[in-house]
């Protein structure tokens, strides 16, 4: 067996040959090659994606997902078929749709069990950015100061917090893929798409609510009214005032209160200036072309074995993950576009006691009269030409 697995390793004998010359079971030398290659290969049908290449997948989904920028599912189909596409995989996907169908989908996420579809929290780009270590330390700070300053140190009842939720109509974020288990699972919007109803809430840290105030865009929405009413007495409750107050530490005063996951740093919130976009693109660009290089010429150096010295798979391993961060690039934030409005020039005003703010008032009366004098007698003239013709039609008549 030993003596045939070289053999085949060494390229003079394929699998079938071999088999018949040392009077091997086919599929046993083949178990033993493979296990030889460092290759496992499982009972059924093999994935058009390795191992490796599902973990790099895997990887930045969660990457992605992890910021705010989850992937949906078909999204997810359609970089599948890229990827294998780019890698020169072979497969099966759908060549026309260009996409991998639903049953890989469904067992891609049955292989990786840490991955799961959830409905995300639509999150303003906004929030993300007040979300820093270093603004939250701020507020808080200047809470103190207030607290002190007023004596609020034990007076729940006098402590109110009030924000304001827009309610879409008609935008519903997709399911998108995220980490099973996560805690936050948001989507980040930069703009606000569909119609939105604005609510103002507002309750003390004892749990007394004020009714709420709700902004609609036009006076004619009947149905939103008794839709919030219910929604609304099931979310306002004691208890969910206190616990708000108490978990982001705002009553009882409580520095630490928040949790680390929920910051978002620079490197988190995947904040880049426009102007890197470019450079960025460029570097990757000549980084994945490199590796391509080094790729290639190894191999021409070396035989054409499978990929059992470390340093061709980093190679592979590193041309695989350029190439998945080129089909799913991080967000890149693009500087709002400022249009500038060009004002019409302000005639200059004159006071009504000058001179010259008369005589123009006085002109501007004369033109006036002038114009309705001139309509009056138009429409004087027409009447009587109309009267005219009316006597002149019925002398007619009357001679015949």
């Amino acid at each position: 067996m030993k003596e045939a697995v070289n053999k085949v390793l060494d390229k003079e004998l394929t699998l079938r040959q071999a088999a018949k010359i040392y009077e091997l079971p086919y599929t046993t030398l083949q178990r033993r090659v493979c296990s030889s290659r460092g290759l496992i290969k499982t009972r059924g049908g093999q994935p058009a994606l390795d191992e490796n290449a599902e973990k790099i997948l895997v990887d930045r989904l969660l990457h992605l997902a992890g910021r705010g920028f989850g992937i949906t599912p078909k999204a997810v189909r359609k970089y599948a078929f890229e990827f294998a596409e780019r890698q020169k995989l072979k497969h099966n996907f759908n060549r026309k749709l260009e996409m991998a169908g639903q049953d890989w989908f469904h067992r891609f996420m049955k292989r990786n069990k840490k991955l799961t579809i959830r409905k995300p929290e639509v999150l303003s780009r906004a929030s993300i950015d007040g979300m820093k270590k270093e603004k939250v330390a701020e507020f808080f700070k200047t809470l103190e100061t207030v607290v002190d300053k007023t004596n609020l140190r034990g007076r729940p009842e006098c402590v109110y917090n009030v924000d304001e939720t827009g309610i879409p109509l008609n935008n519903r974020p997709p399911n998108i893929i995220a980490q099973k288990g996560a805690k936050d699972v948001v989507s980040v919007t930069n703009v606000e798409r569909g119609e939105n109803v604005t609510i103002l809430a507002c309750m003390n840290a004892t749990g007394h609510y004020i009714p709420p105030f709700v902004l609609f865009k036009g006076i004619t929405k009947v149905a939103f009214g008794g839709i919030f009413k219910q929604a609304w007495n099931q979310a306002a409750t004691v208890g969910n005032a206190v616990k708000g107050f108490e978990k982001t530490g705002i009553f009882p005063l409580n520095v630490n209160a928040l949790p680390d996951h929920k910051f978002y740093d620079d490197e988190k919130s995947d904040i880049v200036v426009s102007q890197a976009k470019s450079t960025r693109s460029q570097q990757v660009q000549s980084q994945y072309q490199s590796i391509s290089a080094e790729q290639v010429q190894s191999e021409q150096d070396t035989e054409p074995l499978p990929s059992t010295s470390s340093q061709q798979s980093y190679s592979t391993q590193s041309s695989s993950i350029t190439v998945i961060k080129e089909i799913l690039p991080s967000p890149v934030k693009t500087p709002p576009v400022t249009t500038r409005k060009h004002r019409k020039p302000i005639k200059p005003r004159l006071h009504l006691t000058s001179p010259e703010s008369k005589i123009s008032l006085l002109e501007k009366d004369l033109k006036k009269r002038h114009k309705t004098d001139n309509k009056a007698v138009e429409k004087a003239k027409k009447t009587d030409d109309n009267e005219n013709l009316k006597k002149k039609k019925n002398k007619k008549i009357g001679c015949l």
